[in-house]
């Protein structure tokens, strides 16, 4: 069935770009299934290297790191917070929640005052998901201070 996808990590890395449909969801099944041995191509599509990677891409990328669970994809996913990438903010935060690797839980303390609300959203998120003690004391903080960020906020 993936036969005309081909190859290995890296070549189904760019037919990320087919978006959503069957085709997409191929792709991004054949690289979840592949698991720990795509985390590399999917890293370096994350961190864009070469510069050859779409949003989309690196938006896709993300989210199956977090799908995938693996530690290596920690710091990559940390450095997207620091970025001013809106939306891959977004889902590195939730990859980060879903990896819940406790390196993570400062980036995301600090992107909890990020401009952007949907950003602080996931970081909620992400921080309520790891369950680590001083992140929940800095989220119930936030929790009490910032209601409109908490009406968005995802279940």
């Amino acid at each position: 069935m993936f036969g005309i996808f081909g190859g290995g990590a890296e070549k189904l890395v760019v037919q990320l770009n087919l978006g959503f449909g069957p085709k997409g969801d191929a792709v991004r099944e054949k690289l979840f299934s592949m698991g720990t041995r795509a985390v590399p191509a999917l890293i370096k599509c994350v961190a864009n290297s070469g510069g050859q990677h779409t949003a989309l891409m690196r938006n896709e990328a993300a989210t199956l790191l977090g799908r995938i669970k693996d530690p290596r994809s920690v710091g990559p996913l940390v450095t997207i917070l620091q970025t001013t990438d809106d939306e891959g903010k977004q889902n590195a935060a939730r990859a980060l929640g879903d990896i819940g690797d406790k390196r993570a839980v400062d980036p995301l303390i600090a992107a909890l005052k990020d401009r952007n609300s949907g950003v602080r959203s996931r970081a909620m998120f992400a921080l309520a998901t790891i369950r680590d003690p001083h992140g929940i004391e800095v989220l119930a903080s936030v929790l009490h201070k910032d209601t409109q960020t908490v009406y968005f906020a995802e279940g």
